[in-house]
């Protein structure tokens, strides 16, 4: 079994919320017979986890956590096809590693779960569209300079790999 619920999406900025590029909510992930909330940066989650359905995630050398506490930055690679988020290093995090049509999902405080790669791409494609949901219900928002690039370069990244995630699914 494996999970994603997404509650109480929000805006840190308040004040100007078309100045705030990440969404933050509550997460509720169940993992098995494991549930964990963790309030996260669901807009880097769910770009992370899109990303974990082609390359699976080893947290060992993942540069942030499949439901990060924070993605302060955003930097765009030297090919301008990715983002590097960087954030603290709170959150919650799992292993996924892909085995042609299986997933198996490695959590550190639990036992290692193994499921088809379609179960675990419909929780992930349904909670990335639960905050693409969340920001098309926002207003628009209106990159600083410095982060104009990286913010495109997010947006481009997520459609090409939820479009991707489509494909496979159909």
């Amino acid at each position: 079994m494996f999970d994603l619920h997404l509650t109480n999406p929000f805006w840190l900025y308040q004040e100007d919320p078309t100045k705030d590029l990440c969404a933050h909510g509550t997460v509720e992930v169940t993992i098995g017979d494991a549930r964990t909330t963790q309030e996260a940066t669901v807009s880097a989650a769910a770009l992370e986890l899109l990303r974990s359905l082609q390359d699976g995630h080893d947290p060992v050398v993942a540069e942030l956590q499949l439901l990060p506490c924070c993605g302060f930055s955003m930097y765009p690679t030297a090919d301008d096809q990715d983002v590097l988020i960087i954030g603290c290093p709170e959150g919650v995090d799992w292993g996924v590693t892909l085995a042609g049509e299986r997933v198996l999902l490695t959590p550190a405080d639990g036992p290692a779960v193994t499921l088809p790669w379609t179960t675990y791409a419909r929780a992930v494609c349904n909670f990335a569209d639960e905050v693409a949901a969340f920001y098309a219900a926002s207003a628009e928002k209106r990159p600083a300079p410095d982060d104009e690039a990286a913010y495109a370069i997010f947006w481009r990244q997520w459609h090409r790999l939820r479009a991707a995630a489509s494909v496979r699914l159909d």
